[in-house]
């Protein structure tokens, strides 16, 4: 084993061991703060009306009015931006808050009467990793196969192939389906330079973050969201005030291209690869940049893709004066794979989390009242669903190994509404004994090479739940388009009625603290089952009509589960995201237990120096 894949495992294995904080809304700096009045309140009434008694402001104006009143009384220093779709209104000031600063001037503005809630505006990172295949294996595309095509058990499969037969085999095709990607934006090479990715729009307003020389504008391209060390040195302002939420010097992740290709990748064209949705269109919604996305960008940016108006451009009161233009190819699924470890609870005892549950829920309600249905990565840090995948009528979504247990990744609990595959790559299972008997390979798909500005599109194997839901997003596309007509509660409920029961891998033993890495689903700790591709189209066929089938529970061969396996599924490190590792001669149980005590045992020295990390999903 090469020194430095074991340090990589060792530090891994300090960040994921239970019992280490992960960054909630205290632990975030705020680029500014996202602030909605009270329907009804003095500031609002004392501007209505002239000393006539005749109205002399638009709505807008009263609104933004009444806010700039807000700041003054409250002695806050910050100038109003621009207007949200739900009322609330974005204040940017001249620098970032720190953590500790942001919470006292977000209760300074919440002391006011007149004020209903305030969110300050701080970043939602990536849920997801991916590595370039260095195994023959990886060129086949298990993640689309029956299971008994797959090798293995292949119980976790989602069985997109025989979904196909019901939709793209059919004169309907998903051709009129749009699926939005909130994401970093898309490359259009190779197979991506397609037709069907539509042109979107880039919401991304911070310029830095942007890295295209601009803020907001109409290309929607990913032009990379590498961070070096110019980037900490010359902007720590934008970079660097987090530390459990940190900016890190990392490659591009062309995240944005990756999510895609696995929804709608042009496909059964003798080329390139297969995607679940081989006539969806894709809007590519860009949201996030360097080091992700703010909140009021994505808000923006959900609101937009559904067909409401945003704001491009405001005066300095705060009210619009110039629009984004108008979307027009609105659509009905959402994907986002981005978020943060906190709770989408209004009830929040953190004042920061709740204000902000309040926002992301007020806007889902927006997309559910236009029948749009937000499908939302789980997370990967091994805790409970991040937000805002965790927040009521979105589809959140687990990972899966092949097999049908939770990827050693995958965050679990009662928020998730279902699982699927994500990917499982080896590990150090795989560098002790050789070859992990469960190492999947990734979700093969299209990525790019280029590690800070566009190279050539790439084959990957893609890892973390941020490439499980674009899986759930396709299958609910394809859902549309056999039947255009189904309601937001059809869509919804058709994907969760229609699972399969969770595997059961007595070996792993049921997913619990202390046990969250491979291990045994219920639908207490993933959802309700496991994404079945082809009975979700029968139930999208004729709702009313459809009876879920009779399906035993399967039970994995305990002879597939390694030792190192049952040894580390408490807490295995993850895989390092570039490659898979390098084969070990290691074979026999003295080699195989020593290692682990090591693991175990040096784990405390990257703790220290890691626990206040919040790692990207």
């Amino acid at each position: 084993m090469k020194s430095s894949n074991l340090l990589t495992w060792l530090l891994w294995l300090a960040l994921l061991l239970p019992g280490i904080p992960f960054a909630n809304a205290a632990d975030l700096s705020a680029h500014g703060f996202i602030v909605k009045l009270k329907a009804t309140n003095a500031a609002i009434a004392s501007t209505q009306k002239d000393p006539t008694g005749v109205p002399t402001l638009t709505a807008a104006q009263r609104q933004a009015r009444a806010l700039a009143t807000v700041l003054r009384e409250t002695g806050f220093r910050g100038q109003i931006d621009r207007p949200l779709g739900n009322g609330a209104q974005l204040i940017g000031t001249q620098s970032i808050y720190t953590a500790a600063q942001a919470k006292v001037e977000a209760q300074r503005l919440r002391s006011h009467p007149a004020v209903e809630y305030v969110v300050p505006n701080v970043l939602e990172r990536r849920a997801g990793f991916s590595g370039t295949p260095n195994d023959s294996q990886y060129a086949q595309q298990w993640w689309l196969q029956n299971a008994t095509s797959a090798g293995k058990s292949g119980y976790g499969l989602p069985g997109v192939s025989s979904a196909w037969v019901r939709s793209v085999g059919e004169p309907v095709s998903g051709a009129s389906v749009v699926i939005a990607v909130l994401d970093s934006g898309l490359q259009r090479q190779g197979e991506m330079n397609s037709e069907r990715m539509l042109a979107g729009y880039d919401f991304v307003k911070n310029s830095v973050r942007a890295n295209d020389g601009n803020g907001r504008d109409n290309d929607s391209a990913d032009p990379g969201d590498w961070v070096d060390a110019n980037d900490l040195a010359a902007y720590s302002e934008i970079f660097g005030k987090d530390p459990k939420n940190p900016c890190n010097v990392e490659h591009s992740s062309w995240h944005g291209t990756t999510i895609a290709a696995i929804l709608a990748a042009p496909s059964n064209n003798g080329q390139g690869v297969a995607s679940v949705n081989w006539a969806g269109r894709v809007l590519p919604v860009r949201v996030a940049g360097k080091c992700g996305a703010e909140i009021a960008d994505i808000v923006d940016g959900m609101l937009w893709a559904v067909g409401l108006r945003a704001c491009a451009q405001a005066d300095s009161s705060g009210v619009c004066q110039a629009y984004v233009p108008d979307n027009p190819s609105p659509a009905r699924i959402l994907n986002l794979s981005l978020g943060n470890n906190v709770s989408c609870d209004t009830a929040d005892t953190d004042a920061d989390a709740a204000a902000t549950a309040k926002l992301y829920q007020e806007t889902i309600s927006v997309l559910k009242a236009r029948g749009a249905l937000l499908i939302a990565a789980a997370g990967n840090e091994r805790v409970g669903a991040m937000r805002p995948a965790s927040c009521p009528d979105v589809i959140s979504v687990g990972a899966l190994n092949r097999d049908g247990f939770k990827a050693t990744y995958s965050n679990w609990g009662g928020k998730i509404s279902l699982a699927t595959v994500g990917g499982d790559i080896g590990g150090a299972c795989g560098a002790v004994l050789g070859k992990d008997n469960l190492d999947d390979g990734g979700l093969v798909t299209i990525g790019n090479n280029g590690k800070t500005g566009p190279g050539d599109a790439a084959l990957i194997g893609a890892m973390g739940s941020s490439f499980s839901a674009p899986i759930v997003a396709g299958v609910a596309s394809l859902m549309l388009a056999v039947n255009p007509n189904l309601s937001f509660q059809e869509l919804h409920d058709g994907l969760i009625k229609t699972t399969r029961p969770h595997i059961l891998v007595p070996k792993l033993g049921d997913c619990a603290k202390g046990n969250e890495g491979r291990c045994q689903c219920t639908t207490s700790t993933c959802g309700a089952g496991i994404l079945d591709a082809a009975q979700a189209l029968t139930y999208a066929q004729s709702p009313m009509a459809w009876v879920k089938p009779i399906v035993s529970t399967p039970t994995l061969d305990n002879a597939a589960i390694s030792a190192c396996d049952v040894a580390l599924h408490g807490a295995p490190p993850p895989e390092p995201a570039a490659s898979s590792p390098t084969p070990s001669s290691s074979t026999g149980g003295g080699a195989l237990d020593g290692i682990i005590v090591l693991l175990i045992l040096t784990a405390a020295i990257g703790l220290v120096a890691l626990s206040n990390r919040h790692k990207r999903c």
